[in-house]
């Protein structure tokens, strides 16, 4: 575990050398007064402020939002919920205002699919904590999938879907799934790569700012319970037969059944969590220039209360570049991620990955590899790469509210490995497509994007950027 911090210690120290001399050469000299107020909070000197474009359009105060979530994913289906907002911004004559994304932010969701997915959620978000260089963050939130994706575990998952239907290959997800639901001897594969889970969960970090603000350690602790449930022998209610149309079948053992992973019988998961980030971003929730770089380890184990050792490891750089931006707002951003596991993790820990502003799930789906199934790539090691250009077309502004709309072409790429040692850049999987953002008074952005890959495609309503 020492070599591991250490491994990633020199990334981070490699990255954060990269990101000064990128942010010396690209962003010039940052103007660090504002218009409104002068003066520069203790302990941000090095920090960037917000462009005064951005710092003209933030709402001073505090407000409500409030927004019905209605959205559709393919992996999700139709989804139906209602989020709520208070943000609390303050006042431009604060010296915190043109430095954060809020001063303030707590959100109450409430969110349900088709496909049996619920997520609800409190969440609360305080950077620069009563004054202070302390930012603290808490969630507690219920997290069900009845339709759960599960391809296995390992590079094999790289592969071409095989069907255990007709053990044929193909090459269109929606082709394999068609043929799961072949009824043969009163029985069918519908829910073959699916479970069903249901995860409580509970986290809390606290963070601060050191080097004027470019600097950021994180500690934080996350407890989970994770039930499983198989549908291995349960009735199918739709499933297909090509000579009688649709009848009723049972479901044949499912891949999760045959392999019987560690994690089968689900049980608690507690981590621990150390994370450093590097921040030159100008602007949080939608940057237009700066450079983000974090590393994390997490660390599960019986002192904790978890039935579960191991250790996951994540660096992740990012980049924000405007190349015009007296011209046109356009921005150019990166991410690169490599995450690893050490240890006996469950399988259902195989597709998560640690960043210091929240974990994130995949390779596929909305949040990593576009244009793919959720969790299609699961393994012990994985890494991805994701390019965006967000031109930002129009603004309006009716009543008091703040609307910018943006164009998102985008690229992603991933890759799993079964150890660190077989990290090689051949056999990446792509997706690539275009989204819609909503930049809603700055902090709250709304996403919609579709994604297409050689497998399929996907269309994704949710919020915030992916990175």
């Amino acid at each position: 575990m020492l070599k591991k911090m250490l491994m990633m210690a020199t990334v981070l120290a490699t990255s954060t050398s990269f990101a000064q001399n990128f942010n010396e050469s690209m962003l010039g000299d940052v103007e660090v007064v504002s218009s409104e107020n002068k003066s520069v909070p203790p302990g941000l000197e090095g920090k960037t402020r917000m462009s005064e474009d951005d710092l003209a359009k933030k709402k001073e105060g505090s407000f409500p939002g409030g927004l019905p979530l209605i959205s559709y994913d393919s992996d999700m289906g139709f989804g139906y919920g209602v989020r709520a907002y208070w943000t609390v911004n303050g006042e431009k004559s604060n010296p915190f205002f043109a430095y954060s994304p809020y001063l303030h932010q707590i959100y109450i969701q409430y969110f349900a699919t088709t496909n049996g997915i619920q997520y609800h959620v409190a969440d609360w978000d305080a950077p620069y904590f009563q004054g202070t260089l302390y930012r603290l963050r808490a969630s507690v939130a219920y997290d069900r999938n009845k339709s759960a994706n599960y391809f296995g575990v390992g590079a094999d998952t790289m592969k071409n879907l095989v069907s255990p239907t007709d053990s044929k290959t193909y090459e269109k997800i929606s082709d394999y799934n068609e043929s799961l639901r072949e009824v043969n001897g009163g029985n069918a594969n519908s829910y073959y790569n699916e479970y069903d889970y249901e995860k409580p969960l509970g986290k809390f970090s606290v963070e601060r700012e050191f080097l004027g603000g470019l600097l950021r350690p994180q500690l934080g602790v996350m407890f989970t319970h994770t039930t499983i449930h198989d549908y291995t022998g349960e009735t199918i209610p739709s499933a297909e037969n090509s000579a009688t149309g649709k009848e009723e079948a049972k479901s044949a053992s499912t891949l999760l059944n045959l392999t019987k992973p560690l994690g089968y019988h689900g049980g608690f998961v507690n981590t621990a969590k150390a994370g450093i980030a590097f921040d030159t971003r100008d602007f949080e929730p939608d940057p237009n220039n700066g450079i983000f770089v974090d590393a994390v380890a997490e660390v599960s184990g019986r002192s904790l209360g978890s039935d579960y050792d191991f250790q996951r490891y994540t660096v992740s750089p990012r980049f924000y570049f405007s190349p015009m931006a007296s011209l046109v707002d356009l921005v150019f951003a990166g991410r690169f991620v490599y995450s690893t596991i050490d240890g006996k993790a469950p399988f259902f820990a195989y597709n998560e990955i640690g960043f210091t502003d929240g974990n994130k799930y995949g390779l596929g789906g909305y949040r990593t590899l576009r244009g793919y199934a959720q969790d299609r790539f699961v393994g012990r090691t994985k890494s991805m790469l994701n390019f965006e250009a967000r031109w930002t077309m129009f603004t309006l502004t009716p009543g008091s509210q703040s609307f910018a709309f943006i164009l998102v072409p985008f690229v992603d790429f991933g890759r799993v490995f079964d150890a660190p040692s077989d990290f090689n850049p051949k056999g990446w999987k792509q997706g690539q497509g275009a989204g819609l953002r909503i930049a809603w008074n700055q902090s709250v952005i709304i996403m919609a994007d579709y994604g297409v890959s050689e497998e399929g495609s996907g269309l994704y309503i949710n919020f915030n950027h992916i990175f």
